[in-house]
């Protein structure tokens, strides 16, 4: 990763350390658990991530701890406010993609690899919270591939819904086809960005949106 200095974040943004690093694009779709980039970055030094055009929008589990911004010149603006690690996500038409950022504080650990019967990247109902765990951290480039057995998918889809219940986001019902995942009763972009939020920890799959 290399350090990237643009005459437009120089002149939109004055007197602090702007740092980029690679493109972020959507060729790979998310998978919703792992992450698609950690990054721990110190509170108070902004930074700058470099991401494809297609993203149109982008949400911070908590503002107050990072607050991410995507700029008019394709970048994405990254300030780290306060102590404490979130997920950032950017959003395009059909996929989403996932940041883990620590402000200030060490990367959470990453959950040890499911053994004994669960030792293969197999998702049953009785391996999905092993696998879960052990993804919820683990860089993108590092995870296996995931197969599901079918009781597996409808698993992770009990559990995505009931993360939609708990969220206040009950006139939202979620299914899953081949083409990615369904959102039905959503009255808006923001609510649909708000659900792929609260559903992203629950699925393992890449997370690719059916329209």
């Amino acid at each position: 990763m290399s350090e990237r200095f643009t005459s437009l974040s120089r002149r939109r943004i004055v007197g602090i350390a702007i740092i980029g690093i690679a493109i972020i694009s959507p060729l790979r779709a998310a998978r919703a658990a792992p992450p698609d980039v950690r990054l721990a970055l110190p509170v108070g030094t902004p930074r700058i991530e470099r991401v494809d055009e297609s993203f149109t929008a982008v949400l911070s589990d908590d503002d107050a701890i990072v607050h991410a911004e995507l700029l008019p010149s394709g970048e994405l603006l990254l300030e780290p406010r306060a102590p404490g690690t979130v997920r950032v996500l950017l959003f395009a038409t059909r996929l989403v993609r996932a940041l883990e950022i620590s402000a200030s504080v060490p990367l959470p650990a990453i959950d040890p690899a499911p053994a004994g019967l669960c030792a293969k990247p197999r998702i049953t109902p009785s391996c999905y919270a092993a696998w879960r765990l052990h993804l919820q951290h683990l860089p993108a480039a590092d995870a296996p591939p995931i197969e599901f057995e079918i009781e597996g998918v409808q698993e992770q889809i009990r559990q995505a819904q009931s993360a939609l219940t708990r969220a206040g986001l009950t006139k939202i019902s979620l299914a899953v086809s081949s083409s990615g995942v369904r959102l039905k009763g959503v009255a808006d972009p923001s609510e649909e960005r708000r659900a792929l939020q609260t559903i992203w920890p629950w699925l393992l799959g890449p997370l690719r949106i059916d329209r």
